[in-house]
């Protein structure tokens, strides 16, 4: 609202000669009445949005799925069977990501050998083609895989145990 002001105020001082919008263009000579109700129509919009979305990514949460991207050794699919719209499986990296966390729990593998080992397995992040030590230290303390994420244990297939995790 405060920025929507702003910029009512530069276009009535001539600062600005017009304010385009999707459907619609402002002048100075316009009623600034009918400019201030698209501000306000848009605040509300983004309000109500942000908490309709925030309610569902709780909703999935409480149902035991990760309300997000999965993390690597795990994909997002869409199960037409089920009412879930996105549900977090097992992908082809899953047992090369278990690999890095058995040369943890097995040699006691420093961050230095499990990037030399990803790049030998050809593990890779989803965007970038090498699985850096600071990529590899937030998975390894990723509560995820062990079944958890955050405050709710996830319905998906857990990589390691907590036992695990806690040695790692």
């Amino acid at each position: 609202m405060v920025e929507g002001g702003n910029l009512i105020n530069m276009l009535q001082n001539g600062v600005l000669e017009h304010i385009q919008a999707f459907d619609e263009e402002y002048k100075s000579a316009d009623n600034v009445i009918v400019l201030s109700v698209a501000f306000s129509s848009s605040t509300q919009y983004s309000k109500d949005l942000a908490v309709n979305v925030k309610r569902g990514m709780v909703a999935k949460a409480n149902r035991g799925w990760l309300p997000n991207k999965a993390p690597l050794g795990y994909v997002n699919i869409i199960d037409k069977k089920v009412s879930e719209k996105n549900i977090i499986k097992p992908d082809n990296n899953f047992k090369l990501v278990r690999r890095l966390f058995d040369l943890v729990l097995t040699e006691n593998a420093t961050l230095e050998k499990l990037e030399l080992e990803a790049k030998k397995m050809g593990l890779f992040a989803k965007t970038v083609k090498k699985l850096g030590m600071s990529t590899i230290h937030r998975m390894l303390a990723n509560t995820f895989y062990y079944g958890k994420y955050e405050w709710h244990k996830g319905n998906h297939k857990s990589m390691i145990t907590i036992e695990e995790y806690e040695r790692v």
